[in-house]
């Protein structure tokens, strides 16, 4: 497989696919392509006069897709994975700094298919590769070291730290999480996940469990860092499709699906909020703000940043962000700001709120 396209990603199959070959360096000079504002009506929800987006473009080849975003250990600069067909050239780890100066480090992986990116607790980027089914320790110099999962095809995902300061992640080709210490022991779970529930990604809750989204299974699963799995189905949608997740300032965690908004509450009680979402937009990535607030990439042709209370209310933005660039990753960064990505625009975002 050339690169797994997680939930709502598959929207952009074909334009991530279309890679061939080009440049892999990166740019010393940053350069924001459009920096616009939205409306006041926008923005009101906020209390602000203005919400800012800005897209950065310069140092990120045009002939590959961006996936995740996460904000790296130095707690300035953000990483994300960066996409090509290992056919036409090598995947890329890249770091952003809040001026927009982008840097790159190439990945040479055999089918190198790289998905979630975290900071790690020992200060280094962990990364989960798909296809070659590995998980992924980088330097902030860009130092790699792979560790290699069991059984056939594991295809890690999500990726996350716990609370016992070790990484957990996905495995949906094996039905299965996984976690690993920054040493590199590796341990996999599958007792208490029901059969072809197709683990997604995977985020630390408040509890200290790990809750993660089973993508085909139509569930979340919560599992504790002694390894006991507990799913919750009840409340979600038929064919919902739950794909990313992130803990929220309330204490729940907040996920996405093909056309809403979940929350489920540490006990387990699951919410889904639709209206405000507009029709056709897939909610994709997922990620706490500063305001109290979750933010959310829409990876549909609109391509627009969501915002959504803890009340349910939701606001959507799109000026400032180019027509069919399809948002995927998302990230808080450096103050006020959401960081994400986009998988056909080949460039970074940053709203500043």
């Amino acid at each position: 497989m050339a690169h797994r396209l997680s939930g709502a990603a598959g929207l952009a199959l074909a334009v991530l696919l279309c890679g061939c070959g080009g440049s892999l360096g990166s740019a010393p000079q940053p350069a924001a392509m459009q920096q616009q504002v939205t409306s006041r009506s926008e923005s009101a929800a906020l209390g602000f006069d203005a919400v800012r987006i800005t897209e950065f473009s310069q140092g990120l080849p045009k002939d590959h897709s961006l996936g995740s975003i996460a904000l790296g250990p130095e707690g300035g600069a953000l990483w994300f994975t960066d996409y090509i067909d290992p056919d036409f050239g090598a995947n890329l780890v890249g770091r952003i700094t809040p001026a927009g100066k982008v840097t790159t480090f190439p990945y040479e992986g055999a089918f190198a298919s790289l998905q979630g990116i975290t900071s790690g607790p020992d200060g280094a980027l962990w990364l989960a590769d798909y296809s070659d089914s590995v998980i992924v320790r980088m330097t902030t110099g860009g130092s790699f070291k792979t560790f290699t999962l069991s059984g056939i095809n594991p295809a890690p995902n999500g990726i996350a730290v716990g609370s016992d300061k070790t990484l957990w992640f996905t495995e949906p080709g094996v039905n299965a999480i996984g976690r690993i210490s920054t040493g590199g022991s590796i341990t996999e779970y599958t007792n208490g996940i029901s059969p072809s529930a197709f683990p997604d990604w995977i985020a630390a809750g408040a509890d200290g469990a790990l809750w993660f989204t089973e993508y085909t299974g139509n569930r979340i699963g919560r599992i504790t860092t002694a390894g006991v799995v507990t799913e919750f189905a009840m409340g979600i949608s038929k064919n919902a499709k739950p794909d990313y997740i992130a803990a929220g300032p309330d204490g729940a965690l907040w996920f996405t699906e093909r056309s809403a908004i979940g929350r489920i509450t540490t006990a387990g009680v699951v919410t889904e909020y639709r209206q405000g979402i507009s029709a056709g937009e897939v909610p994709a990535g997922i990620a706490a703000g500063k305001d109290e607030a979750m933010w959310f990439t829409e990876h549909g042709a609109a391509s627009q940043i969501g915002r959504i209370t803890t009340g349910g209310v939701v606001t959507e933005y799109s000026q400032g962000i180019t027509p069919k660039s399809y948002p995927l990753g998302i990230s808080a960064g450096p103050g006020r700001t959401m960081w994400f990505t986009e998988t056909s625009g080949h460039r970074i975002g940053v709203v500043s709120y």
